[in-house]
């Protein structure tokens, strides 16, 4: 299995994470821009995001929103895109995946826009 790898094209605004390393058989829309590369085997590939900017305003894991701060990002000298190097991402998993303690749990206000729209 092929370290996730997290891409990132600002031209397009799409998020591009590579799940798996497989032979790719089809692509299935499961949400809005949400696009899921399935393999022969049925496994999930990739799972591409469009206007990922738009979107992707929170890192949630289980249900629980997670800030996750001093990520270091390159920024290509080419075309301008951010993108975080194989060791910052396979850090980030470690620190996903462990059970330690958050350095703090700040309260976060939560609006929805939904609520506006339906009033006006």
């Amino acid at each position: 299995m092929k370290r996730k790898i997290i891409k990132y094209w600002k031209d397009v605004d799409v998020l591009d994470i590579c799940v798996k390393e497989g032979k790719y058989e089809y692509s299935e829309e499961v949400a809005d821009g949400v696009i899921l590369d399935i393999g022969k085997d049925g496994e999930i590939l990739s799972i591409e995001i469009l206007n990922a900017t738009k979107r992707m305003d929170e890192l949630r894991v289980d249900g629980k929103l997670i800030v996750i701060e001093d990520v270091p990002a390159k920024v290509c000298e080419n075309c301008g895109e951010k993108y975080f190097s194989a060791k910052v991402s396979k850090q980030i998993d470690v620190l996903l995946e462990s059970t330690g303690e958050a350095k703090r749990t700040p309260e976060v206000p939560v609006f929805s826009l939904k609520a506006l729209k339906a009033t006006g």
